[in-house]
């Protein structure tokens, strides 16, 4: 289980930092093991820091798991929902980060 707390700013990279570093560390290549990789975010409140960043973020760090991680947002307020549902859907280009197509598309569910 994994919880930030941040006062008076709500702060979206450090979540997404952690979660894909503890996504890409959580099953051995090894193993031989499939599992479905999902981000579970909750927020209450608007990213203070870039978005471009963040999502920049995102993309990268999806790129490294082979695109194979599902963001699933939920927030505690209707006035940021565009943001959460650009963040589910991956949609990087909208805040100038070019999708990177390399891997292949990312389902969007």
């Amino acid at each position: 289980h994994l919880f930030f707390c941040f006062t008076g700013q709500t702060q979206f990279i450090p979540a997404f930092r952690k979660a894909f570093e503890l996504l890409k560390s959580s099953v051995s290549k090894n193993s031989g093991e499939s599992r479905q990789r999902v981000i579970l975010f909750l927020t209450d409140g608007d990213p203070s820091d870039s978005k471009e960043d963040l999502f920049r973020i995102i993309r990268d760090r999806n790129l490294e798991l082979n695109n194979s991680v599902i963001i699933m947002t939920y927030g505690f307020d209707r006035a940021y929902q565009e943001i959460l549902i650009d963040i589910a859907n991956q949609n990087t280009t909208k805040y100038g980060v070019p999708a990177n197509t390399s891997v292949g598309d990312i389902a969007v569910m």
